[in-house]
């Protein structure tokens, strides 16, 4: 779709709105990662009282 836009203030435009919704979209993915590793942090501890 960018490669078919001729228009060069809309090309600007698409461009801003694809950098930001990739920057929110690895800001989402850090944070599951971060959840993610606190969730295993706390299974390794509840396990460490099952032991």
């Amino acid at each position: 779709m960018m490669n078919q836009c001729c228009t060069p203030d809309v090309k600007e435009f698409l461009s801003e709105m694809i950098e930001a919704r990739r920057i929110e979209i690895m800001k989402i993915i850090q944070k599951l990662n971060e959840i993610q590793a606190r969730s295993q942090i706390v299974d390794g501890v509840i396990s460490s009282f099952d032991a």
